[in-house]
Protein backbone atom coordinates (compact mmCIF):
# COMPACT_ATOMS: atom_id res chain seq x y z
CA UNK A 1 0.00 0.00 0.00
CA UNK A 2 2.84 2.39 0.87
CA UNK A 3 4.37 1.82 -2.57
CA UNK A 4 1.05 2.71 -4.20
CA UNK A 5 1.13 6.05 -2.34
CA UNK A 6 4.52 6.70 -3.96
CA UNK A 7 3.04 5.74 -7.33
CA UNK A 8 0.17 8.17 -6.76
CA UNK A 9 2.77 10.86 -6.12
CA UNK A 10 4.70 10.05 -9.29
CA UNK A 11 1.57 10.02 -11.44
CA UNK A 12 -0.29 12.78 -9.59
CA UNK A 13 -3.30 10.47 -9.36
CA UNK A 14 -5.77 11.65 -6.71
CA UNK A 15 -7.85 8.51 -7.32
CA UNK A 16 -4.89 6.25 -6.53
CA UNK A 17 -4.04 8.36 -3.46
CA UNK A 18 -7.64 8.12 -2.25
CA UNK A 19 -7.60 4.33 -2.60
CA UNK A 20 -4.57 3.94 -0.33
CA UNK A 21 -5.26 6.75 2.14
CA UNK A 22 -8.10 4.98 3.96
CA UNK A 23 -6.32 1.65 4.64
CA UNK A 24 -3.06 3.44 5.48
CA UNK A 25 -4.86 5.81 7.84
CA UNK A 26 -6.51 2.86 9.62
CA UNK A 27 -3.15 1.12 10.08
CA UNK A 28 -1.38 4.27 11.31
CA UNK A 29 -4.22 5.07 13.75
CA UNK A 30 -3.67 1.60 15.26
CA UNK A 31 -0.06 2.56 16.00
CA UNK A 32 1.70 0.65 13.21
CA UNK A 33 4.39 2.97 11.91
CA UNK A 34 6.84 0.80 9.95
CA UNK A 35 6.24 -1.84 7.32
CA UNK A 36 8.58 -4.81 7.60
CA UNK A 37 9.86 -5.43 4.09
CA UNK A 38 10.95 -3.02 2.86
CA UNK A 39 11.03 -0.88 5.98
CA UNK A 40 8.86 2.12 5.11
CA UNK A 41 7.56 4.71 7.52
CA UNK A 42 3.81 4.41 6.95
CA UNK A 43 2.80 7.88 8.22
CA UNK A 44 5.15 9.39 5.59
CA UNK A 45 3.41 7.37 2.87
CA UNK A 46 0.05 8.48 4.22
CA UNK A 47 1.26 12.10 4.17
CA UNK A 48 2.18 11.61 0.51
CA UNK A 49 -1.32 10.30 -0.28
CA UNK A 50 -2.96 13.17 1.60
CA UNK A 51 -0.76 15.71 -0.19
CA UNK A 52 -1.69 14.31 -3.60
CA UNK A 53 -5.37 14.50 -2.57
CA UNK A 54 -4.96 18.14 -1.52
CA UNK A 55 -5.54 17.38 2.17
CA UNK A 56 -2.57 19.47 3.29
CA UNK A 57 -3.43 19.74 7.00
CA UNK A 58 -3.75 15.95 7.26
CA UNK A 59 -0.52 15.55 5.31
CA UNK A 60 1.27 17.90 7.72
CA UNK A 61 -0.09 16.04 10.76
CA UNK A 62 1.10 12.68 9.38
CA UNK A 63 4.45 14.12 8.38
CA UNK A 64 5.01 15.51 11.89
CA UNK A 65 4.27 12.05 13.34
CA UNK A 66 6.49 10.35 10.76
CA UNK A 67 9.42 12.64 11.47
CA UNK A 68 9.04 12.16 15.24
CA UNK A 69 8.97 8.36 14.92
CA UNK A 70 11.90 8.38 12.47
CA UNK A 71 14.03 10.49 14.82
CA UNK A 72 13.10 8.43 17.89
CA UNK A 73 13.97 5.18 16.11
CA UNK A 74 17.19 6.52 14.57
CA UNK A 75 15.99 5.95 11.00
CA UNK A 76 18.24 8.51 9.28
CA UNK A 77 17.00 7.71 5.77
CA UNK A 78 13.36 8.15 6.80
CA UNK A 79 14.18 11.47 8.50
CA UNK A 80 15.55 12.70 5.15
CA UNK A 81 12.64 11.24 3.19
CA UNK A 82 10.32 13.12 5.56
CA UNK A 83 12.22 16.33 4.80
CA UNK A 84 11.85 15.66 1.07
CA UNK A 85 8.11 15.06 1.51
CA UNK A 86 7.88 18.27 3.57
CA UNK A 87 9.46 20.19 0.67
CA UNK A 88 6.84 18.73 -1.67
CA UNK A 89 4.09 19.63 0.80
CA UNK A 90 5.34 23.21 1.15
CA UNK A 91 5.44 23.51 -2.62
CA UNK A 92 1.93 22.07 -3.02
CA UNK A 93 0.63 24.56 -0.43
CA UNK A 94 2.11 27.41 -2.47
CA UNK A 95 4.71 28.37 0.12
CA UNK A 96 7.53 30.70 -0.97
CA UNK A 97 10.29 29.07 -2.96
CA UNK A 98 12.82 30.10 -0.31
CA UNK A 99 11.12 27.83 2.26
CA UNK A 100 10.86 24.94 -0.20
CA UNK A 101 14.50 25.43 -1.23
CA UNK A 102 15.58 25.33 2.42
CA UNK A 103 13.99 21.87 2.85
CA UNK A 104 15.49 20.70 -0.45
CA UNK A 105 18.97 21.85 0.63
CA UNK A 106 18.62 20.15 4.00
CA UNK A 107 17.53 16.87 2.41
CA UNK A 108 20.13 17.02 -0.34
CA UNK A 109 23.02 17.42 2.09
CA UNK A 110 21.82 14.51 4.19
CA UNK A 111 21.28 12.26 1.17
CA UNK A 112 24.83 13.02 0.05
CA UNK A 113 26.12 12.33 3.57
CA UNK A 114 24.35 8.95 3.55
CA UNK A 115 25.73 8.33 0.02
CA UNK A 116 22.21 7.98 -1.40
CA UNK A 117 22.90 9.17 -4.92
CA UNK A 118 19.52 8.07 -6.30
CA UNK A 119 17.57 9.95 -3.65
CA UNK A 120 19.76 12.99 -4.12
CA UNK A 121 19.15 13.02 -7.88
CA UNK A 122 15.37 12.59 -7.36
CA UNK A 123 15.46 15.60 -5.07
CA UNK A 124 17.48 17.58 -7.64
CA UNK A 125 14.87 16.74 -10.31
CA UNK A 126 12.11 17.97 -7.98
CA UNK A 127 14.03 21.21 -7.37
CA UNK A 128 14.54 21.74 -11.10
CA UNK A 129 10.86 21.02 -11.81
CA UNK A 130 9.85 23.66 -9.24
CA UNK A 131 12.40 26.15 -10.56
CA UNK A 132 14.50 26.05 -7.39
CA UNK A 133 17.82 26.56 -9.14
CA UNK A 134 19.72 27.47 -5.95
CA UNK A 135 18.30 24.64 -3.85
CA UNK A 136 21.17 22.23 -4.17
CA UNK A 137 23.95 24.77 -4.68
CA UNK A 138 22.98 27.32 -2.05
CA UNK A 139 25.29 25.80 0.57
CA UNK A 140 28.98 25.21 0.01
CA UNK A 141 29.80 21.61 1.01
CA UNK A 142 32.27 21.01 3.79
CA UNK A 143 34.27 17.78 4.18
CA UNK A 144 31.51 16.56 6.51
CA UNK A 145 28.99 16.98 3.67
CA UNK A 146 30.85 14.66 1.29
CA UNK A 147 29.54 11.17 0.61
CA UNK A 148 31.59 8.11 1.51
CA UNK A 149 32.49 7.63 -2.17
CA UNK A 150 33.57 11.26 -2.59
CA UNK A 151 35.81 10.92 0.47
CA UNK A 152 37.36 7.73 -0.95
CA UNK A 153 38.13 9.54 -4.20
CA UNK A 154 39.75 12.46 -2.37
CA UNK A 155 41.82 10.14 -0.17
CA UNK A 156 43.00 8.19 -3.23
CA UNK A 157 43.96 11.45 -4.97
CA UNK A 158 45.87 12.51 -1.86
CA UNK A 159 47.83 9.24 -2.03
CA UNK A 160 48.66 9.99 -5.66
CA UNK A 161 46.49 7.25 -7.16
CA UNK A 162 45.74 7.67 -10.87
CA UNK A 163 42.20 8.51 -11.98
CA UNK A 164 41.84 5.27 -13.96
CA UNK A 165 42.91 3.18 -10.96
CA UNK A 166 40.46 4.98 -8.67
CA UNK A 167 37.66 4.47 -11.18
CA UNK A 168 38.44 0.78 -11.53
CA UNK A 169 38.67 0.29 -7.77
CA UNK A 170 35.38 2.07 -7.06
CA UNK A 171 33.66 0.61 -10.15
CA UNK A 172 32.78 4.03 -11.56
CA UNK A 173 33.50 5.87 -14.78
CA UNK A 174 36.82 7.77 -14.87
CA UNK A 175 34.85 10.95 -15.74
CA UNK A 176 32.94 10.48 -12.48
CA UNK A 177 36.21 10.39 -10.59
CA UNK A 178 37.38 13.58 -12.33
Amino acid sequence: IAAVAELADLTGSEDLARRVAEPLDAVVRRGVFFSIAPPILLPRSLATAFRVMGRYADAGRCLDAAERVARESGAALEVRLCAMERAKLLSARGMPNSEVAQEVRRSSLEFKRLDLVGASSTLREFAELKGLTNASTGVQPSPNDLSATELEVLQAFARGTATAVIAETLLVNPRTVE
